[in-house]
């Protein structure tokens, strides 16, 4: 009988965030981020999405599905794989060079697990120079995400700010819905 009635209190007074996710109510945490292309004039926006099944979502398509996943613990490595094609895709820039491919390769350890290592950086052969950071593409292996230069930089700039400002939110709302 007491194993009864302590089967039923945990059934009945079990956390609200797990009910929640029973009943298929999700908390969502978004924050969009614009910036323009001084050099191009284009304007380009990032969102960062945040929810109950706790991937966070960077894409340059708001409300896309496509785009960068990660969990909390694959941002460091985020950064790191940005900070390494930064270095690429900017010396490729300012020395002009077409006709580049550079796959990141046997760069597993430090790409997060939904990111494979088909994630490119290339500058077409036909590209007329001078270029602008647009023509250096970054393509996402895994993500379907394509960016410029421009984006890559900026989401450097950027993310560790908005990924703490993100999951910030997200727990204190967690926080006020248990």
């Amino acid at each position: 009988m007491r194993t009864i009635t302590i089967l039923l209190a945990l059934t009945f007074f079990s956390s609200p965030a797990f009910a929640d996710e029973k009943s298929g109510n999700k908390l969502t945490v978004k924050i969009n981020h614009k910036f323009k292309d001084t050099e191009s004039g284009v304007s380009y926006e990032f969102q960062f999405k945040y929810d109950t099944d706790e991937w966070l979502h960077i894409t340059n398509d708001p409300e896309g599905y496509d785009g960068i996943y990660l969990r909390r613990n694959e941002v460091g490595k985020f950064k790191a794989i940005v900070e390494k094609m930064l270095k690429f895709g900017d010396a490729v820039y300012k020395n002009q060079i077409t006709g580049v491919e550079k796959t990141f390769k046997g760069e597993k350890a430090i790409l997060p697990r939904r990111i494979s290592d088909n994630t490119v950086i290339s500058i077409d052969e036909d590209v007329k120079t001078p270029f602008n950071k647009s023509v250096v593409r970054v393509y996402w292996g895994g993500c379907r995400e394509l960016w410029g230069l421009r984006e890559l930089e900026e989401i450097a700039k950027i993310i560790d700010e908005k990924q703490k400002d993100v999951f910030k939110k997200y727990d204190l709302l967690k926080a006020l819905n248990d």
